[in-house]
């Protein structure tokens, strides 16, 4: 008897060993619109594999000057295509590895209410201070540009403009009153207890280009494939689409 415990105890200690073994760190530089997404996401990633996943916010711009500079990370989230194609053509990113896992939604919000009227007039409604995410760094704030220039609006509002460093910064903005009115990630607002439903319009994805974001590796270690793999999965396509994303038509093979 015994013997069989000692061979059970064996037995799991090899087991439990060769899991912690394989156990890694995944580092993960992302887009600050995908926040709160991304951190659904790992939960659920970590509940399947033994690797834990270490996120990091910023803007699309900022965080890809980090990786270029020799920031530690594995994987890219971006909230673009552009960084992460030069990231791959400056041998920063694995060749032939990145993918589009998301397409960003914009949207109009006023906590105090939008009031009556299309989008378009509600656009075009007088606020003192309008945020937006500065379109130099953030994909989302190029779009913001787009929309505003298409309504006919960028002139008249550029002089009250509260420009964010990134698209969480201008929900931020917007939420702690230093912006009457402001278009963010419909992320941020699809959901969110916080916010009245009445409160936001999403804007037309024909008035902007479409914010296709894409994700690398960005080192080649194994638990960061996992994860980027498991991005490309039903199960968080679903997580995505709920959250306020639109989700490419066809899935993506595995790396």
């Amino acid at each position: 008897m015994r013997d069989i415990l000692r061979s059970l105890t064996l037995i799991l200690l090899l087991l439990t060993g060769t899991k912690l073994a394989s156990a890694e760190k995944i580092h993960v530089a992302c887009a600050s619109n995908f926040s709160k997404t991304a951190k659904l996401l790992a939960a659920s990633f970590e509940k399947k594999f033994p690797h834990k996943v270490v996120l990091s916010f910023g803007s699309s711009g900022k965080l890809y000057s980090q990786i270029t500079n020799g920031a530690p990370f594995d994987v890219f989230l971006s909230a673009d295509i552009r960084r992460v194609k030069l990231l791959e053509e400056n041998g920063y990113a694995v060749k032939g590895s990145r993918f589009t896992y998301a397409y960003g939604q914009l949207a109009l919000w006023r906590p105090g209410g939008l009031g009556k009227g299309t989008t378009a007039d509600l656009i075009k409604k007088k606020v003192s201070h309008f945020s937006i995410a500065n379109p130099k760094l953030a994909p989302y704030g190029r779009a913001s540009v787009e929309v505003l220039k298409k309504m006919g609006e960028w002139e008249r509002l550029s002089g009250s403009v509260v420009m964010a460093e990134n698209i969480s910064q201008a929900y931020a903005f917007i939420s702690s009153g230093n912006a009457q009115m402001g278009l963010v990630g419909l992320s941020f607002l699809k959901g969110n207890q916080s916010v009245n439903s009445s409160h936001f319009s999403t804007i037309p994805t024909e008035w902007y280009s479409p914010i296709e974001q894409q994700a690398a590796p960005v080192s080649e270690k194994k638990a960061g494939i996992d994860f980027l793999n498991y991005l490309k999965g039903p199960e968080s396509r679903r997580v995505i689409q709920n959250a306020g994303y639109q989700i490419p038509s066809v899935q993506v093979d595995k790396l």
